[in-house]
């Protein structure tokens, strides 16, 4: 046996204006004429999300607007769970989207304070940052006190007696093959050849080679007349002269 539902009150004629489903359900904030209605406590116009409403909300919202639009004020409408007047269900609707549009304004407010967030990381890096090298100056790189404000201490790596040992041997192949030296095997390799040295005038200082040529041939006959006073038998001192008029002598040959 089927039930049936009583409606007291004035029930409107059938040439009464029914509800209409509009074509976009989010409504501007004036409100329109076909339900423009606030929700209680919110203070914020039915519908006016950042995207229109869908799936069960959009149902709420539609069903609100038909019982605002449809059933007259004061009527009764008989349900499963007792009678209920048309004010009862405009209250029960509208609490359901009340709290669809709370969680609105407070994704709203979390999207200002991430943004806010972030606009401060940049100067807290830094402010740990500084933090976090006193705290290790004033402990040591390797302290263990470091654990308890969340850092990582250096630890040194403590090497077996073979790993030693495998250690220096690889150290002393490697110098083997870069062919390195110490600095007394570095001392104990020098040139021990010939040496010869001449000097040539420039090109440049051609204008006075004359003057020059003569002042060291003054200087070598200076010289030639001077014995050199040294133990054995001595060659006579090779003498060149540079282009600037100074005169080299080279040290005697004794044999």
């Amino acid at each position: 046996m089927s039930k049936t539902k009583a409606v007291t009150g004035s029930v409107p004629s059938p040439s009464s204006p029914t509800l209409t489903t509009p074509s976009v359900v989010a409504q501007s904030a004036a409100g329109a004429s076909t339900g423009g209605t606030s929700i209680a406590g919110s203070g914020a116009p039915l519908g006016t999300v950042a995207t229109p409403p869908k799936g069960f909300r959009l149902q709420v919202l539609l069903m609100l607007q038909g019982v605002q639009a449809v059933l007259p004020a004061g009527s009764v409408v008989s349900t499963a769970s007792g009678p209920l007047t048309q004010a009862a269900m405009v209250s029960q609707l509208q609490s359901v989207m009340q709290a669809y549009q709370a969680v609105d304004d407070d994704r709203v407010t979390l999207k200002q304070s991430l943004q806010q967030v972030t606009g401060q990381l940049p100067g807290w890096r830094e402010q740990y940052a500084q933090l976090k090298a006193t705290i290790i100056a004033f402990f040591g790189a390797s302290s263990p006190q470091l654990g308890k404000f969340g850092l990582k201490p250096k630890s040194k790596k403590v090497l077996t007696t073979a790993q030693k040992m495998a250690r220096d041997a690889r150290s002393k192949q490697t110098r083997v093959l870069r062919g390195t030296k110490g600095k007394k095997a570095k001392l104990a390799i020098q040139y021990t050849g010939p040496i010869e040295v001449s000097a040539q005038p420039t090109p440049e200082a051609g204008a006075s080679s004359a003057p020059a040529q003569a002042t060291s041939g003054a200087a070598v006959a200076a010289s030639t007349d001077t014995p050199a006073q040294t133990t054995g038998t001595s060659a006579p001192a090779a003498v060149t002269a540079d282009p600037s008029g100074s005169t080299a002598q080279a040290a005697p040959k004794t044999s």
